[in-house]
């Protein structure tokens, strides 16, 4: 049996497995299960599991709906996903890094019977690193997570996300001092459900999300919550079409130029704080997108050029830029007045209010919009003639 179809086979198991289509074996409630080997091995080996922290092998290995699969021992170590497995937690809690290989098994996350029905794959001691290699399957809502005071260790995904289920990815940092905690998804990203970008820091290090990945059509939606940065990147273009929100903080669209970081609209400001946009090349979103800039919001496009639909401003509102830094639409209203066509900036002295620095605005009516205006003109020029 090829291995790439051994794999399909085992994805198609656990999946049933996780919705209740299959009944585990010997598992009747969710199991606690400790990895004792100090070095390598597989998941499969019942000899590498225990049923306390740093206990005697022996125990069957977590595989069911709510498992807690823990890393306590300080050692570096791989784990090689050999089997379909199915687990409700994945947590690394040594000072070491943690490596979930990909085999020739799959890994399943299934969240339901625990807190808010919740799966984690997350990072709990400061210092420590986890890594997966393995292709994740979402089952349920799943939670990708990094909290810590001391540390500017990482969480990185490098296989695909899929399946089903709201996904945050989250970093909370509350130390001090000048280094950066990450979660970073270099996979594609094309699960069934809305994507939470949530990177916080309470103290003066930083907090950083990022997906390099594709982020697939399957995305509902993507929100930017907490108040540090969260990048989109990558050389790939996404094909996400919904709707980006962003709450709090920084949302960076860094994609290569003229390729899509964002397929559909977007929304910039909750009325608090300063939430804000930042294009760190041209052309990153979509042009039949509509922005919608409201109290806080910020739409910054640094040096860059981005062509959109329409915009839509209100009070408290922000387009910033610096030099030759333009946006172009085909409409655009502040509070609820549409701005007729033409070019906007605070060095031509129009500023309609809510342009800063040397962005420009430029409102290129559409084709239709521009016959009517002809078409107007040409009718008052004959009413001239005739009179």
């Amino acid at each position: 049996m090829k291995a790439k179809n051994r794999k399909q086979m085992l994805a198609l198991a656990a999946a049933a497995v996780a919705v209740g289509c299959l009944a585990p074996a010997t598992k009747t409630s969710a199991a606690v299960r400790y990895y004792t080997l100090a070095g390598n091995g597989n998941w499969s080996d019942t000899a590498n599991w225990s049923t306390t922290s740093g206990g005697t092998g022996g125990a069957t290995m977590p595989n069911a709906t709510g498992d807690s699969a823990l890393f306590s021992q300080d050692a570096s170590r791989t784990i090689t996903v050999d089997m379909a497995v199915i687990a409700g937690i994945v947590q690394n809690t040594n000072r070491q890094k943690l490596t979930i290989g990909a085999g020739a098994g799959t890994l399943t996350m299934n969240g339901t019977g625990l807190t808010n029905n919740l799966a984690k794959i997350n990072q709990s001691s400061g210092r420590g690193s986890l890594t997966v290699n393995e292709d994740v399957i979402m089952a349920s809502d799943l939670l990708v997570t990094h909290i810590t005071s001391d540390s500017n260790s990482d969480v990185t995904v490098n296989g695909s996300i899929s399946g089903a289920g709201t996904l945050t990815l989250q970093v909370l940092q509350t130390g001090t001092g000048s280094i950066t905690t990450k979660v970073v998804v270099i996979g594609a990203v094309n699960h069934t459900g809305a994507l939470t970008l949530d990177s916080d820091s309470s103290g003066t290090r930083l907090a950083q999300v990022s997906v390099s990945g594709a982020i697939g059509g399957n995305v509902t939606s993507i929100t930017k919550k907490g108040n540090n940065a969260a990048f989109l990147s990558g050389a790939t273009a996404n094909t996400f079409a919904g709707l980006t929100t962003v709450n709090d903080g920084i949302l960076n669209l860094s994609k290569g130029v003229d390729v899509q970081a964002l397929g559909g609209s977007l929304t910039v400001g909750d009325g608090t704080g300063a939430d804000r946009v930042e294009l760190n090349n041209s052309n990153q979103i979509a042009d039949t997108a509509t922005l919608t800039l409201n109290s806080a919001g910020i739409f910054d496009l640094n040096t860059n050029l981005e062509t959109l639909q329409s915009l839509v401003a209100f009070t408290g509102a922000e387009l910033a830029g610096g030099l030759n830094g333009r946006l172009t639409v085909s409409s655009a209203t502040y509070n609820g007045s549409s701005l007729m066509g033409g070019t906007y900036s605070i060095a031509l002295g129009n500023n309609p209010g809510f342009i800063t620095g040397s962005a420009e605005l430029v409102v290129i009516p559409e084709p239709a919009s521009m016959a009517l205006l002809a078409l107007g003109g040409l009718m008052m020029a004959r009413r001239r003639t005739s009179n």
